[in-house]
């Protein structure tokens, strides 16, 4: 069999073809925060998931952690403090709720901040004003789920959002 230019450049063709291609896209600036309450125990949860490297970066050029880095338990720690400054909770009657914070730790490519507050009873909505990383991040988008009653709600903050209310 004799190899000519059209067979060469149809096997190329059909080889270049065959390989995937390269994917690439632009990772979304943004977080995940997850409210639940817990009829077990009392407790409302919030967790809060971070793009590791991306939330370094800015918090760090923000001047809010002393190191570009969340290896640090320092460093976790003024991330949590941040936090507990740049997301808040009130009762539909406009009474804040004030969050502990139980800490943050680093799982694989993400940063993970836990708060948690005792309520006497299941809420009936909250207001949520959630400002995490839009100040340094102008594309920022943070996405919060909140689970009441058994039903999980989802609200996006953006921009120049202000708080906005969550029903059970």
């Amino acid at each position: 069999m004799k190899l000519t230019r059209r067979s060469a450049a149809i096997g190329i063709a059909a080889v270049c073809a065959a390989q995937p291609m390269l994917a690439h896209a632009h990772r979304e600036k943004a977080t995940v925060s997850k409210i639940e309450w817990s009829e077990k125990d009392g407790f409302l949860y919030v967790t809060h998931i971070f793009h590791i490297h991306e939330t370094e970066v800015s918090l760090f050029k923000a001047g809010i952690t002393q190191s570009a880095k969340f290896e640090s338990l320092r460093a976790r720690a003024q991330l949590a403090l941040y936090v507990q400054d740049a997301f808040k909770l009130a009762s539909l009657k406009g009474d804040s709720i004030e969050l502990e914070v139980l800490g943050a730790e680093i799982e694989g490519r993400d940063v993970y901040v836990y708060q948690q507050v005792e309520l006497p009873q299941a809420p009936d909505g909250l207001i949520i004003d959630c400002n995490l990383l839009r100040k340094f991040v102008p594309s920022q988008i943070n996405h919060v789920d909140v689970n009441l009653a058994g039903q999980t709600r989802s609200l996006a903050f953006r921009g120049e959002d202000g708080a906005k209310k969550a029903l059970a």
